[in-house]
């Protein structure tokens, strides 16, 4: 990424991603997804919205094990698709 063309996007970038993988955030990032699945796939009775929060909030979570170039455009693909499923459902909640 330009880090001179985009600079805050350079910088949230290096926040999500390039920071070390230890084992205490394996961890998390396995608790991060049981409880993301538990929630959302759950018989609750939380609307979709929340739904695509929680799923936007794991996606973030464990963002850093999507760290070489590939799997990071798989992970901004996931997360853009998460992301208009919950604007369109904002929009649906305010029509």
């Amino acid at each position: 990424m330009n880090k001179l063309r985009f600079p805050r996007l350079a910088a949230l970038a290096a926040k999500l991603f390039e920071q070390p993988i230890s084992n205490n955030y394996l961890l998390l990032a396995l608790l991060f997804i049981v409880a993301g699945c538990a929630i959302v796939y759950s018989d609750t009775r939380l609307s979709n919205l929340g739904k695509h929060l929680v799923m936007v909030a794991t996606m973030l979570g464990i963002a850093r094990l999507f760290n070489p170039t590939p799997l990071r455009w798989v992970w901004v693909s996931i997360v853009c698709t998460i992301s208009l499923a919950l604007m369109l459902d904002v929009a649906v909640f305010l029509i």
